[in-house]
């Protein structure tokens, strides 16, 4: 029902060598940073285990539960079937992604 609209940029070969560098360095960063996330995540699955999944505080420490209601799942209404939900979107946003190939 719903349909994303991606409209296909072109992509520049880039050879200049501050570029590759600085791409080399982001990716870096990148993969620190996801190995630092895996690191939090089980170290907050810990405090979890150790809080008995409640919020708990101590050594100047809050750790708080949160609990955040889900998301509508607009496809599964069948009211929303007929209307184009499109005008009613709020404006598009731009994101980057560095991969390496």
């Amino acid at each position: 029902m719903f349909t994303v609209n991606i409209t296909p940029f072109p992509t520049h070969i880039q050879q200049k060598q501050d570029w590759i560098s600085i791409a080399r360095n982001a990716y870096k960063v990148k993969l620190a940073i996801k190995e630092l996330k895996q690191k939090e995540v089980a170290l907050i699955n810990h405090l979890k285990d150790l809080s008995k999944n409640e919020s708990s505080k101590g050594g100047g420490f809050l750790f708080s539960k949160i609990v955040n209601k889900g998301r509508v799942q607009y496809s599964e209404i069948p009211e929303l079937l007929s209307i184009d939900l499109d005008k009613y979107r709020g404006t598009s946003t731009e994101s980057w992604k560095l991969e390496k190939k």
